[in-house]
């Protein structure tokens, strides 16, 4: 009759623990909370009146889908930032007296509703409650779709809106906020008619595209294509780009001043009355700053 060695029975043990550790984990992964117990949000609130429109391509008439609604009082809220996975998110405003948030879910995400609560002054919307990390609650639970209605009211009120996505597609109409700031892992955004004295942008692929009002704009992107038309004149720029596109329109009366340093890649200067010297551009009067940090890739700066 053979018997395990001492030896062969700590390898089987640590082959045990190691299995119950991967088992662990991958259902803490599959609920999407810590070690796979799912801690549901705090009930929602019914939105106030009027009702904000349900998210483009929502399809609340589906036998698996549902809806998650909050209100909260705009007096309330100075800043909103969100953390979403996958899906779709719809941002704009309308003659209102609160801020409304739906979140449209179906099939498996209907498990992981959205966390949505006011900490202090700043509304804090995320994909789901106790996530562990974005990327794991999107390849797991498939999309969401999100919308926020801001009141109009809130024009010259609202610091913040911080969107932190991992990819899915968001479009932000008439937004205004002193700050913007994007940080998007993948996917596709399209901001119009925004307002923002600060643009802040952290790409590291996909596709932006933002048209509005904005004052400064820092932006860093690893890859992808990035479009920054500015309806009115800039005041600064700071641009770094690891490789991908940037494209920056301007009114064709700007006064800027461009400092390039690259290693790789090329800078284009069209449609202005510009003075080059060396690695300087100098535009009109000259006097808003653009510093441009080019590894590789392109960045073009055109007159509108």
């Amino acid at each position: 009759m053979a018997y395990l060695t001492k030896q062969t029975k700590v390898k089987i043990a640590g082959i045990i623990a190691l299995c119950l550790v991967v088992v662990v984990g991958l259902s803490s992964l599959f609920c999407c909370s810590p070690m796979g117990f799912y801690e549901p949000p705090v009930p929602p609130i019914a939105p106030s009146s009027p009702a904000a429109p349900s998210p483009a391509g929502a399809n609340k008439n589906s036998s698996d889908a549902t809806e998650n609604a909050y209100s909260f009082d705009a007096d309330d809220v100075e800043k909103i930032t969100v953390a979403w996975a996958a899906g779709s998110a719809y941002v704009h405003t309308a003659d209102i007296e609160t801020i409304e948030v739906r979140e449209i879910s179906s099939g498996r995400s209907r498990s992981v509703p959205m966390d949505c609560r006011l900490n202090g002054t700043t509304l804090e919307i995320n994909y789901a409650t106790h996530a562990i990390g974005l990327v794991g609650c999107a390849f797991n639970f498939g999309s969401k779709q999100l919308e926020i209605c801001i009141p109009s009211s809130m024009n010259d009120s609202l610091q913040l809106f911080a969107l932190d996505a991992a990819s899915g597609t968001y479009r932000f109409d008439g937004l205004s906020a002193q700050t913007l700031d994007v940080t998007l892992a993948s996917g596709e955004v399209d901001v119009q008619d925004v307002h923002a004295t600060d643009l802040l942008l952290d790409i590291a692929s996909g596709s932006v595209q933002v048209v509005g009002n904005v004052g400064r704009i820092n932006s860093n992107s690893a890859s992808g294509k990035v479009n920054v038309t500015c309806v009115d004149s800039l005041k600064q720029a700071n641009i770094s780009l690891a490789s991908g596109q940037f494209k920056l329109v301007l009114p064709k009366e700007s006064n800027f001043t461009v400092d390039l340093d690259k290693v790789a890649g090329s800078l284009a200067v069209t449609g202005f009355d510009c003075m080059q010297q060396d690695n300087r551009w100098i535009c009109g009067s000259g006097e808003s700053p653009i510093a441009i940090d080019i590894v590789s890739g392109s960045v073009d700066i055109c007159a509108q």
